[in-house]
């Protein structure tokens, strides 16, 4: 009675300020708000579903404690130009404080140029004008070598951000850490597997049965020999980067996850063996709540299906780690600076999730590469925000929240019944016919046009614009180095045991024609790319080898 007492009284002084007048608002994903939440709106919200950290469904956090013991780890990406200057990036961050778990080396995320992606050299013809610019030059196991010397391997998280040549990347990394001295088992890190990205961006790419074919046997081979290794990590991210409100990021992520997990399950292995390792990189965005309420939905989500689709039984594998990323999408060329204040609040918001690692994303990003002060404010964020706000003494600070609870409900139920959509026409279906980008074209169109009609405010952009030049150092890689990239690379094939190289290539060939022809009997694909990369075989003769057997192009 005193409830409905209370929402009387606020009705009243509602009418008396406001009158008939109606307050309209929608999260950014479209979803209609109302202007105060109370004890109804959780009425139907069962304890049991928001829970307790570290208890199943894992809403509020997958662990007791969160960062009350040790901080995030700071996920920082970085490369550009040749192997030794992203090097030199990450030894920067490292001397200015990358925060890691308790023992361990921060981690090596590395993000590879846009030759690297598809699996060039730096002296192919399609390499012309791109080497080093939008990421790390490598190709080789000496590359390798170059980023990797000095480093305790056995302690140190390296992230290769490599997509359809994450196959390779992995090879050359085993076979360059075993000249360091390291063995497979000793290594720890993950891989941003993302072979399904021909779904949201305008790329060629595997085709989708092959596509999982091969990210299969990448799953395969890292639970045999490398149980630290993270194999795969699902990218909501770049589905949001297109586009993807926050209910397409999270059916558009967990689609996958579902598909790759049951041809992984077809090809022999036991979910409990590989899903623990599973990554989900979701994007922070300007909606603070929504990005929060993103987290804890994806928790629940994940928690539910891999107990009952797939019948996970260790805890282990239903905790879902959370790679959380600033969006670059919401950062902008015009008033550059703004972008502080964006990234420190979508960092917040990640903070607030309960992220296992969190990327800030560079103030500079709209201009360019960033430079290294950029870099080492990304650092400051976070480090202010640990240690100085007071958010990190408290696992799931907002949790039992009215606005926020009913939140994670609801993008959790529109997210289900979307991925019930996607189920009912098929995942590689909503591939290869171009399904998924049609939903974000239209989803990106809709948000251009609130923005340009003003529904959608953009400090600096749309509203409180200035005409005063951008005064802000850029950054920009030196046009010479492919040339260094082109003939060192050219060495490295001269100088190698070319009966060695050719040989391991011709093999490797036959088993991924067998692996194609009869998966999944076929036999083990990655050995054989690993003795590739140990003959000194390239990436662009390794991916030329894949590409010839697996497929490659457009499919939409």
């Amino acid at each position: 009675m005193a409830d409905e007492n209370l929402q009387e009284e606020w009705r009243r002084e509602y009418q008396k300020l406001y009158g008939d007048r109606e307050c309209s608002l929608t999260s950014a994903s479209g979803i209609p708000l109302k202007p105060v939440y109370t004890p109804e709106d959780t009425a139907g919200v069962d304890f049991q579903n928001i829970g307790m950290p570290g208890v199943f469904p894992y809403t509020r956090g997958t662990f007791p404690l969160l960062y009350q013991l040790s901080p995030w780890t700071t996920q920082q990406g970085m490369g550009y130009g040749l192997p030794e200057q992203t090097r030199e990036r990450f030894d920067l961050l490292y001397r200015e404080g990358l925060q890691a778990g308790q023992g361990m080396v921060p981690q090596y995320f590395i993000v590879p140029d846009a030759v690297c992606q598809p699996g060039y050299d730096p002296d192919h013809p399609a390499a012309r004008g791109q080497v080093g610019v939008c990421g790390t030059s490598w190709c080789s196991v000496k590359d390798m070598e170059l980023l990797f010397h000095d480093l305790p391997l056995d302690r140190i998280g390296v992230v290769f951000a490599t997509y359809d040549s994450s196959v390779a990347a992995l090879a050359m990394y085993v076979a360059a850490a075993e000249r360091l001295g390291f063995q497979p088992k000793q290594l720890r890190g993950h891989t941003v597997n993302n072979i399904y990205r021909q779904t949201c961006w305008d790329l060629p790419s595997f085709p989708p049965e092959s596509a999982l074919k091969v990210c299969a046997e990448f799953i395969k081979y890292t639970s045999r020999n490398i149980p630290r290794w993270s194999p795969i990590s699902f990218q909501g991210y770049g589905y949001q980067e297109a586009g993807a409100n926050a209910v397409q990021e999270l059916a558009f992520m967990l689609a996958p996850a579902i598909a790759v997990t049951e041809t992984c399950i077809q090809a022999g292995l036991s979910p409990d063996d590989f899903v623990s390792r599973y990554g989900f990189h979701i994007a922070l965005d300007d909606d603070f709540f929504e990005s929060v309420a993103k987290s804890r939905a994806l928790r629940r989500m994940w928690a539910r299906l891999a107990a009952e689709r797939f019948g996970c039984r260790e805890p282990r594998s239903l905790k879902a780690i959370i790679q959380a990323e600033t969006a670059g999408s919401s950062l902008t060329a015009q008033q550059p600076l703004n972008n502080v204040i964006r990234a420190a609040l979508q960092t917040l918001a990640g903070v607030m999730g309960g992220a296992t690692s969190i990327w800030t994303t560079h103030y500079d990003e709209g201009l360019g590469l960033p430079t290294e002060e950029s870099a080492v404010l990304c650092l400051r964020t976070q480090q202010i925000i640990y240690h100085e706000t007071g958010v990190a003494q408290v696992t799931d600070p907002l949790g039992g929240g009215y606005y926020m609870e009913w939140l994670t409900d609801r993008l959790e139920g529109e997210a289900n019944r979307l991925l019930t959509e996607i189920g009912q026409r098929g995942f590689t279906s909503c591939w290869r016919s171009g399904w998924f980008r049609r939903e974000l074209e239209r989803t990106a169109y809709q948000e251009r046009q609130r923005l340009d009609r003003g529904e959608r405010v953009k400090v600096g952009v749309n509203r409180y614009t200035s005409e005063a030049p951008v005064k802000v150092p850029t950054f920009r890689v030196d046009p010479e180095l492919e040339k260094v990239a082109a003939a060192r690379v050219k060495r490295y094939r001269q100088e190698r045991d070319q009966g060695r190289a050719q040989a391991s290539l011709k093999e490797m060939r036959e088993v991924a024609e067998r692996v194609h022809r009869d998966f999944p009997r076929g036999g083990d694909l990655m050995p054989a790319v690993v003795e590739a990369a140990r003959a000194e075989a390239t990436l662009s003769e390794i991916m030329g080898v894949l590409k010839e057997v697996f497929g490659w192009g457009y499919v939409y």
